[in-house]
């Protein structure tokens, strides 16, 4: 396992076998991005609260780095099998290839609180719809950007502790997709 700065984790076996796309680089691509992208907007919000302790709550959180998504990357065929076990999602249907690669995506600890939209510290609910717009936007734009193709394993609504998000990226290849998930770019604009 490989890890780097904050919460993005890049986990692959080193023998896998050269491949047409370099699916490996372009998740990475994909999980910097909305780490990046969630972390610049959650510390903006952050910094727009003015609710009673809410200057001390956000130097906590921003010292913390809990305005940044883990978002985990596995690029193998055998990461991405045991990778799901772990999480516990079993589709027995489910085939997984070698140009594929699963993204993992955990929100920050607070965003709990979603439905506490109007309380004394943090607006948390404006903060987690924001933070999924982002997230669902970024990931458009990426594989729009470059041919690709990002499949949601989890139906909507079905989040764990263990993952908030299964993505599952690989080149549009055209091939006959053997599931049945909501593929990103057909999403609308708010997915919970």
């Amino acid at each position: 396992m490989h890890q780097s700065e904050g919460q993005f984790h890049r986990f692959a076996d080193e023998d896998n076998a050269a491949r047409s796309v370099d699916i490996s680089a372009m998740a990475e691509t994909l999980a910097s991005d909305l780490k990046q992208r969630a972390e610049s907007l959650l510390s903006t919000l952050l910094a727009e609260e003015s609710g009673i302790g809410a200057a001390r709550l956000r130097e906590h959180i921003l010292s913390r780095e809990l305005n940044v998504p883990s978002v985990e990357v596995y690029d193998t065929v055998p990461a991405i099998r045991q990778a799901l076990d772990a999480v516990g999602y079993h589709d027995t249907a489910l085939r997984v290839y070698p140009d594929e690669a699963l993204i993992l995506i955990r929100l920050p600890p607070q965003m709990k609180f979603w439905d506490k939209r109007d309380s004394l510290l943090i607006s948390w609910g404006n903060h987690y719809n924001a933070l999924i717009n982002e997230l669902w936007n970024t990931a458009r734009n990426f594989v729009s950007d470059r041919k690709m193709v990002l499949a949601r394993l989890n139906p909507p609504g079905v989040h764990t502790k263990e993952y908030y998000y299964l993505w599952l990226l690989f080149p549009d290849t055209h091939r006959n997709y053997r599931r049945t998930p909501d593929v990103l770019i057909d999403e609308p604009m708010y997915n919970e």
